[in-house]
Order: structure tokens, then C-alpha cells, then sequence
């Protein structure tokens, strides 16, 4: 898992899209890729051109042109496939288009056809806010849905993608809802270490989970590795890619253990070797309460 070959790129030829004129934080968001009966599925969001969109290969082949998703209102979109059907999770607007408070966002669900690489029927909005309403959560995006065991999983970043960003976590019996949120979520985040730690990896969050042939549970996300002055929030590199290991107990989907004892891997150019960081320690276990 530390050691990547790259076999190919999603956007690689002119005809697909132009990119020329995007701007500082604009551009491509959040890709996401599935695989499903021996074609790969990219959707992403082109934020200030033409919005959502998915792309389709087979293994070995150069991907298709972006089929738009023009009903798509809002960022960050996942396809999810379960029994026979598809489905396309996304951030948006909140309910009625009227926040409550700066920061308010929805995760909703409608369901996908493959084969036309469109949405179909009506949205319907999973998650209001984020773990709890009351408490003003902000920026819930970056949905997928991990099913194990028949139950289904919905993970969520959620605090913005600075600082105070973080993975949450909601469970269901059906993959429409309702979803209950982990009572002790965040199952990631820095926000509450101290920001003068030796080797801090910070904002971390947008995780997504997946599981190799041997069955181990893998998470990878997005951090930052600022540099003294700490508080300055000062980085060379940007946001970075990081990967963690995750455990299963029967009952419950368990990710990002106690990384006070692990050691997580960076994926980019910059870095080769691992490095450790004090995490905060968090777990989705016992996700049979609420």
C-alpha cells in the first residue's frame, strides 16, 4: 500500500474539457472512483465550468469524455452500487434553500443509471447539516457509503477544509435513510491537539475507506503539513494525500484506530518515508447505539 505505479490519468487530452482560466482553489473538486462490473466510474465537479460530471474506462483504456450531470446541484459527487441499483450521493444546497447559519449544507441521494450515466427520480436529502444540527456543523461534503454486514455506512468531512476539518460518520438499515449519527464522531480530525506538536499533520479529513484482497481495511484522506511558525499556518506543499490502516470487529465498521500508535503514509512526490503524527484517537466501534 506505500508504493504506487501510475497506469493512467482521467484527464488527458484536450477534447475532454478545457481548463484554461481557473483560478486559485477553483477548478476540479473531490474525484471519487468506483469500479462496477469491469468498468471504472470518476465522478467529480468542475466548479466553475459546467459543474458534476462522470467519466468511464475499461481497465487498460484511456477514459471517455465527462458526461455532465446537469441536475447535480452541488459538489462532491459518489457513486454508491447495491443490488442491481446505482446511486449518486453529493453536497448541497441546504433544505428549501434557506441556511439556518453560515456553513449549512445537506448530503443528498439520487439514484444513477450506468448505462446513460444519468440521475434519475426524485433527490432525497440524507444528512441536514451534519452530526447534529443543533450545534451548527459546517461544510458536510465529500459523501460515500461503505456497506458491511447489511448496514450501510455514510461518511462525511465536515468543519471546512482548513483547520478545523474532520471525518464524520452516520449509519442505516436502507441506503436511503435515515441515518443516525456516531455518538462519538469525529472518527478523524486534529482540531483539538496542540498546533505546536512535533511533525503536525493538520485539515485532515475527506476520507474514503477501502478493502484489499486480503480483507484489511485501508482509510485515505487529505492533511496539510505546515511548517514553523505553526500558527502561521504556513505550507509548501499544499493539501497532501495520507493513507491509514483500519480494523473490523464483528458489529460495527472500526476505522482510523488509535494513531497515537500508528503511523500513516504519505502519498505524494514530496515525502517517501513514514511519518509519525499524534491523532487524535478515533474509532467508529460499537455503531450498534446511537
Amino acid at each position: 500500500m506505500v508504493h504506487w505505479k501510475l497506469i493512467g490519468y482521467v484527464l488527458n487530452r484536450p477534447e475532454q474539457f478545457n481548463l484554461d482560466g481557473q483560478g486559485v482553489t477553483r477548478g476540479l473538486f473531490a474525484p471519487a472512483i468506483r469500479f462496477h462490473n469491469g468498468l471504472f466510474y470518476v465522478t467529480c465537479t468542475l466548479i466553475d465550468i459546467g459543474g458534476n460530471f462522470v467519466a468511464t474506462a475499461k481497465i487498460g483504456r484511456p477514459l471517455s469524455k465527462p458526461a455532465w450531470l446537469p441536475q447535480i446541484n452541488g459538489i462532491d459527487p459518489s457513486l454508491f452500487f447495491d443490488d442491481g441499483k446505482a446511486y449518486l450521493l453529493y453536497n448541497s444546497i441546504p433544505p428549501d434553500d434557506k441556511p439556518l447559519y453560515n456553513g449549512h449544507r445537506t448530503i443528498r441521494i439520487q439514484e444513477f443509471d450506468p448505462e446513460s450515466l444519468k440521475v434519475k427520480g426524485d433527490e432525497r436529502i440524507l444528512i441536514n447539516g451534519g452530526t447534529d444540527i443543533d450545534k451548527k456543523p459546517a461544510w458536510i461534503e465529500g459523501p460515500h457509503i461503505i456497506k458491511k454486514d447489511g448496514v450501510y455506512y455514510l461518511i462525511a468531512a465536515e468543519g471546512g477544509t482548513a483547520d478545523q476539518h474532520s471525518e464524520v460518520v452516520f449509519k442505516s438499515d436502507n441506503v436511503n435513510g435515515p441515518y443516525v449519527s456516531y455518538k462519538k464522531n469525529p472518527i478523524l480530525t486534529q482540531r483539538n491537539l496542540d498546533p505546536n506538536r512535533a511533525f503536525a499533520i493538520t485539515s485532515t479529513g475527506h476520507a474514503d475507506f477501502v478493502q484489499t484482497e486480503s480483507g484489511d481495511w485501508w482509510a485515505v484522506f487529505l492533511g496539510c503539513r505546515p511548517y514553523h511558525p505553526y500558527e502561521e499556518e504556513y505550507y509548501n506543499t499544499g493539501r497532501e494525500t495520507f493513507l491509514a490502516p483500519c480494523s473490523g470487529k464483528a458489529g460495527g465498521l472500526r476505522s482510523i484506530p488509535d494513531m497515537k500508535k500508528s503511523s500513516i503514509v504519505t502519498l505524494t512526490q514530496f515525502s517517501r518515508r513514514r511519518i509519525r503524527s499524534t491523532f487524535q484517537q478515533a474509532e467508529i466501534s460499537g455503531l450498534g447505539t446511537s
